[in-house]
């Protein structure tokens, strides 16, 4: 049996009938791609480090200021590239976008730069997007999802595959950040 004893004085639960529940089916609905301010977390989780590259990444998960949406698991990565014969990354360009300036050597510097991004509000594009684990396949951008019948388009992309009952497998999109937009640039 769990042991309780050391929570204290809890409130009251109210009991639960599992047998006769109603289930949360609502989703929150998925904004349209686009431009869209967003807001940073008012704290970070630890820093992490990439399977891959081995770079420091972090988690960002924003939130779309008009909607309270949060646009969760954004990890941004300080593994370097070039662009335009500059070295870049997703990182520094979260950085620029939330109008942080300064030179930043270390991971611990870098970090710290990301942990003074906390509340601020950047502007970034977003689009949908669908990972189909079975066959390995990206669908990104709104445009690619079935029409709606009224102007815009379903969250969910279709497998052409069925389930058990016959009814049409269906993948939900993510709503993903394409590009940060440079705080010198935003509208």
């Amino acid at each position: 049996m769990a042991d309780i004893s050391q929570l204290g004085d809890l409130r009251p639960v109210e009991p639960l009938d599992l047998e006769n529940y109603a289930d949360n089916r609502e989703l929150a609905p998925l904004p349209k791609a686009g431009v869209v301010t967003l807001q940073a977390p008012d704290t970070f989780p630890p820093v992490t480090r990439s399977q891959k590259s081995g770079a420091m990444l972090v988690q960002i998960d924003p939130k779309i200021v008009d909607t309270n949406y949060q646009i969760k698991f954004v990890k941004v990565s300080a593994k370097a590239f070039q662009r335009g014969g500059k070295t870049v990354s997703q990182l520094g360009d979260y950085l620029r976008a939330c109008g942080v300036t300064g030179k930043f050597q270390s991971e611990a510097e870098q970090a710290e730069a990301v942990d003074m991004t906390a509340n601020r509000t950047y502007q970034a594009e977003v689009d949908w997007k669908v990972w189909n684990k079975a066959t390995q396949t990206e669908i990104l951008g709104m445009e690619k999802f079935p029409s709606d019948g009224a102007g815009g388009h379903e969250p969910y992309y279709y497998t052409g595959e069925k389930d058990e009952n016959g009814n049409p497998i269906k993948l939900r999109a993510n709503l993903v950040i394409t590009r940060f937009i440079p705080a010198s640039e935003s509208v």
